[in-house]
């Protein structure tokens, strides 16, 4: 009877020793349905912001194209001067239903000011969730330097 405690402890102790050596799980919080589980998987994956542009009637346009599994969404933020802004909408996911893409976002709405600071560097960054730190990119613009419309 001895013994065979002695091998359930061993077991149990096997057991809960070689369950923490595989991978970590996030238990797949915001993680896109059939996604592959290894980075060499997501290769073919990509986003790319190739313009922003703020335009005169308060709308901040940017656009770009993008490889990614069907029905996905993409997340942003706009940084000023390094800093992330508060009124940006953080939590919204744009849907990506093709290659190409194209969002907006309204000033002076929503805690947004009318118009956007000149003089200072804005950076808009976009991620795919179910991959943000290989599938992303980013964007330096400075509403100062961008052509007016007239």
């Amino acid at each position: 009877m001895t013994r065979i405690k002695i091998y359930l402890f061993w077991g149990l102790l096997v057991s809960i020793f070689l369950g923490g050596c595989g991978a970590q799980s996030n238990s797949g919080q915001n993680m896109p349905r059939d996604l592959p589980d290894n980075s060499w998987e997501l290769e073919g994956f990509s986003i790319t912001i190739q313009g922003v542009e703020v335009q005169t009637d308060g709308l901040i346009m940017f656009q770009g194209e993008a490889a990614l599994p069907e029905d996905q969404c993409v997340y942003t933020r706009l940084s000023m001067d390094d800093a992330p802004v508060d009124w940006w909408p953080i939590g919204k996911c744009f849907p990506v239903t093709g290659q190409a893409w194209r969002f907006s976002v309204s000033l002076g709405e929503n805690g947004a000011p009318d118009v956007l600071e000149t003089g200072v560097q804005y950076q808009l960054k976009i991620w795919w969730p179910g991959a943000p730190e290989q599938v992303m990119d980013d964007f330096l613009f400075n509403p100062a330097l961008q052509p007016s419309e007239e």
